[in-house]
């Protein structure tokens, strides 16, 4: 009859841990999930945010592309030569 006292302690107790394991799993869980909503947001902000940028840099390159060195060297050494005079 004590074997069966124990026996039944045992189980109610084995049974409450095993619900607040679960429970604080299950709770884990949750805030996991939260998180990678969240990194999945951030990813996206990210994409679309380079490709802002990569166009940004197209439109500088496009613009680099019709400057020329010669005029701006030209430019340069006349500022400076005009001072000496």
């Amino acid at each position: 009859m004590q074997t069966l006292i124990h026996a039944d302690i045992f189980f109610f107790i084995s049974t409450i841990a095993l619900v607040i394991i679960s429970i604080g799993i299950v709770i884990a869980l949750i805030f996991i999930i939260l998180i990678l909503k969240n990194l999945h947001r951030l990813s996206e902000t990210v994409r679309t945010e380079a490709g802002h940028i990569a166009e940004d840099i197209d439109a500088m390159r496009a613009k680099a592309k019709g400057f020329s060195w010669g005029i701006a060297f030209k430019i340069f050494k006349s500022l400076f030569t005009n001072r000496n005079k």
